[in-house]
């Protein structure tokens, strides 16, 4: 398990770490704060635009996060039950994440190195 990030949203602490790889799900995170403990599945989707540059290949990706579902264990269990009040903050909670750190954890250190999305598929509505 990867390094957890942790950030604050108002009063509320939270840590977003990184906990693996499904080929199902593609990758694993665990999301702490002191109401939620649970899981959550990410899919990085990459697509090529020319107008965006870098050193090598002249072509800069862009990526949209797509958060597929979230589990109360690891790989197993239902969805968490989230308050449908609490619901924004943990998404701004998870947005916050990964528009500051890459999927390995490393800070994004150029706001063009964020996705350019983060899209929330996963039924907690």
């Amino acid at each position: 398990m990867a390094l957890g990030r942790e950030g604050t949203e108002s009063d509320h602490t939270y840590t977003i770490s990184t906990d693996g790889f499904v080929p199902e799900l593609e990758h694993i995170f665990i999301y702490k704060d002191s109401n939620y403990h649970f899981w959550f599945y990410a899919q990085y989707q990459f697509y090529d635009v020319p107008d965006r540059h870098d050193d090598q290949s002249g072509r800069r990706p862009y990526y949209h996060v797509r958060i597929l579902t979230a589990t109360t264990e690891k790989k197993s269990g239902g969805l968490p039950r989230i308050q449908a009040g609490d619901l924004p903050r943990v998404e701004n909670n998870i947005r916050q994440h990964f528009n500051k750190y890459t999927l390995h954890g490393d800070a994004i250190d150029t706001p063009d190195a964020a996705p350019s999305a983060i899209i929330f598929d996963w039924g907690l509505r």
